[in-house]
């Protein structure tokens, strides 16, 4: 399969998608340091700019478009403007889905995605979605705890997943297959995928939830709201949690020894570290690629059948 990707940053869903066994044909970031890193590790892909001057009938066909747009204008870290914020730019995003018309869809966004404007910003993504012909289901992925790929943290982060309807034989479009996002109770390192069938003519109810409601998704990503992590200049809340920390009860325990090794013991300002910042803002708005790999590999289990 090939994809495209719009709002790619530094290409961590991009990488997921390619470990899963995606090839990736170009990619669309306006951030120079950005780019940077996405030419030097994707050398065979086009890179494109600004979205805005983009033209998806330009763009090669793919099979597949992923991007996670923006996260500040519903991100509880911020206003939470919402579809009312200037950087709310899922509207290019559907833009580009509706002219390149892939036959699948992976979009990706912070947890407070799904209560931003009292729900009309989710709302209206999905809406966008079938509009265009896209029968869509969601899911929260974890980076860490319980059903996460290991990292010493939660991160949470909602993915949609789309695929283009193609039986309009139908006024009510029959759902030929959808998406049903499983955790594996008997491991929860991986997530498996099932094809459901959903030819209920009249159904009234095509999308599937995430089994938390967004009350609870609020009260996880507290957590993060909360910590004062992002200024960390002297590493001190990082010794703080040399210590076990406990996340919630229903998830597991982090211990000094689950920090990732290639965290260097020095604060958050270094000097003689090139593009320091530039490089703490990209790893901050990356997906973790052992994630999108998850996705990419239920995707491609669905392709096979």
């Amino acid at each position: 399969m090939r994809f495209g990707s719009l709002f790619s940053g530094i290409g961590g869903l991009d990488l997921g998608l390619k470990m899963a066994g995606m090839e990736c044909s170009w990619m669309v970031e306006v951030d120079k340091f950005g780019s940077q890193i996405l030419k030097h590790h994707w050398p065979n892909a086009e890179i494109y700019g600004d979205i805005y001057t983009i033209d998806g009938k330009e763009l090669e066909p793919v099979d597949l478009i992923c991007g996670g747009f923006p996260c500040q204008p519903v991100s509880q870290a911020g206003k939470r403007a919402g579809t009312a914020d200037e950087r709310w730019l899922w509207g290019e995003f559907a833009r580009i889905i509706r002219q390149v018309k892939p036959r699948w869809v992976v979009a990706e966004n912070v947890t407070g995605l799904l209560s931003a404007n009292s729900g009309r910003a989710f709302a209206e993504v999905l809406r966008d979605l079938a509009q265009i012909g896209y029968d869509a289901v969601w899911n929260v992925f974890p980076a860490g705890g319980q059903g996460g790929v290991g990292a010493p943290h939660r991160r949470e982060r909602i993915f949609i997943i789309a695929k283009k309807i193609t039986d309009t034989n139908d006024k009510r479009v029959k759902r030929r297959k959808r998406l049903a996002l499983v955790q594996d109770g008997r491991d929860s390192d991986r997530i498996r995928s099932t094809l459901a069938d959903t030819d209920r003519e009249g159904s009234s109810a095509p999308l599937q939830r995430s089994s938390r409601s967004s009350g609870q998704q609020e009260s996880t990503s507290k957590v993060s709201r909360e910590s004062n992590a992002m200024a960390d200049t002297d590493s001190t809340q990082r010794k703080r949690n040399s210590s076990t920390v406990r996340i919630s009860e229903k998830h597991t325990d982090i211990s000094s020894s689950s920090w990732w090794k290639s965290e260097p013991d020095v604060g958050r300002v270094a000097h003689g570290v090139p593009n320091r910042v530039d490089r703490l803002k990209a790893l901050g708005n990356a997906v973790v690629p052992q994630v999108a790999k998850q996705i990419g590999e239920m995707i491609m289990e669905i392709e096979s059948v």
